[in-house]
């Protein structure tokens, strides 16, 4: 709880370079391994978080760079976590945003389903290869399309359990609303749990 102390002050005097520096340094082990050091050392961590998406009853929706709100998850009694790197975080936050949410799933353990909403702008393969690696419950892409869900599928195939990973999809642009059947009909096959 120290690091996160120490994050809060840094973050109340507006020194997010300074948080992103000590949070590097903090987690400078895990950063420096490969993708696949990094699968294999989040997979020997992860606990059997099966879970039922009968089962969701209420979502507490996190903004990843504010430490108040993140600390709230560990009390939490939402059914689901939604921790939220894309439009709830300014743009000059979102690697220190990345950041927190990794320490963060290193350092506590999240009792309860998640998912991550990545950026799906100029970060969106950052946060998708960081995200990957932490071999996460489960993402939610914004604006999704056909494209990202042949992409995700690929991706979770090879590198992660696809019968636990739960993937959440937002229908957000003409595109995806013009695509709807279609859109849903090749999540559900190539996906078991899909969040809409």
């Amino acid at each position: 709880m120290e690091v996160l102390k120490h994050l809060e002050i840094l973050l109340k005097e507006q020194k997010i370079k300074e948080a992103e520096k000590f949070l590097k340094e903090k987690l400078k082990s895990f950063l420096n391994l490969t993708f696949k050091e990094r699968l294999t050392f989040t997979k020997m961590r992860k606990k059997g978080s099966h879970f039922s998406l009968n089962n969701i009853s209420s979502v507490l929706v996190v903004s990843c760079h504010n430490i108040k709100h993140m600390k709230k998850v560990l009390k939490s009694e939402a059914s689901l976590i939604l921790f939220n790197l894309e439009d709830g975080v300014k743009e000059e936050y979102k690697d220190l945003a990345r950041l927190i949410l990794i320490y963060f799933l290193l350092n506590f353990d999240i009792n309860k389903p998640y998912l991550i909403r990545i950026n799906k702008d100029k970060n969106f393969l950052e946060d998708l290869y960081q995200i990957l690696s932490l071999n996460p419950m489960g993402i939610r892409i914004p604006k999704t399309n056909l494209e990202d869900i042949y992409l995700f599928s690929n991706l979770i195939e090879k590198y992660l359990n696809k019968d636990d990973f739960l993937l959440g999809i937002s229908i957000e642009t003409k595109e995806s609303v013009k695509n709807i059947n279609l859109l849903l009909k090749i999540v559900k096959e190539k996906f078991k749990n899909v969040l809409v």
